[in-house]
């Protein structure tokens, strides 16, 4: 019996001893879980040198078993919440690695905007215009833009395309600033109908800012305008046909259009 009773005793007091050890690794792990994980390893070890006791001594300590029943459900439950961070700071670190993504994305696409914006700075300079012709006499319906196909200069901005398109018969903006636009109509009736006639609009995209209009009896007929236009990069300026005659019937050669930089913005 008094070596039972000592063996009981020496195991009380190693259980005392895991459990006053556990318990303030307990109170660690609840003040500082920035290094919850190594205290955990820990508190599973003591775990398991206490759990080998309990069950060598099973059937005479059984206080002892329950103290570390209840040592061990706290720390399962420091272990599930020790787990549950984890889980969240994996969560927060895939969403921060998703925000970074997202912010190189956009810095990408920063500096390429910013690297078109010196390019264009530096091709376009101080200058861009055009000058072009209608090549060949064309009939042309109500709200039709006019093409005029034949270049007599286009400012080169390579390696990009050049700013008058000649298959399009529109100018697009290559840098915002104060343009001077010009252009002329062509007809000829020949003396004998009235009916031929030209109304065209200068529009800025959808908007019309200059108009000229032409008809008559006679030959070589001829009407044009002029507008000052402040644009901004990317915007498309074009002639246009109107809706005031059904058919357009423009003379080459002199039916003319263009565009120069006065100053940028």
């Amino acid at each position: 019996m008094n070596q039972t009773a000592e063996l009981v005793s020496r195991t009380e007091d190693e259980m005392n001893t895991h459990l006053n050890e556990t318990r303030v690794q307990i109170s660690d792990l609840e003040q500082g879980m920035a290094d919850s994980v190594g205290r955990i390893e820990g508190l599973e070890k003591n775990q398991s040198v206490m759990k080998g006791a309990a069950d060598k001594t099973q059937a005479q300590i059984a206080t002892v078993e329950q103290k570390v029943a209840a040592s061990q459900s706290n720390t399962q439950t420091l272990q599930s919440r020790v787990q549950s961070l984890g889980e969240t700071q994996g969560d927060l670190k895939s969403k921060t690695t998703t925000i970074e993504s997202k912010v190189d994305t956009r810095q990408r696409q920063i500096d390429w905007m910013q690297r078109q914006i010196d390019w264009v700075q530096q091709t376009v300079g101080t200058f861009a215009g055009f000058s072009a012709y209608l090549n060949t006499n064309k009939h042309y319906d109500q709200k039709t833009v006019i093409v005029f196909d034949g270049v007599i200069y286009n400012h080169d901005t390579w390696p990009r395309p050049r700013d008058y398109n000649p298959n399009t018969g529109i100018f697009t903006v290559p840098v915002s600033g104060v343009y001077v636009f010009t252009f002329n109509v062509e007809v000829n009736s020949n003396f004998v109908d009235i009916d031929i006639g030209a109304h065209v609009n200068l529009m800025l995209n959808s908007n019309i800012k200059s108009q000229a209009i032409v008809q008559g009896l006679g030959n070589h007929l001829s009407s044009g305008n002029t507008a000052v236009l402040d644009v901004q990069f990317g915007d498309k300026v074009f002639v246009s046909t109107s809706s005031h005659f059904r058919l357009h019937k423009l003379y080459a050669w002199r039916t003319t259009f263009s565009g120069a930089l006065l100053r940028m913005n």
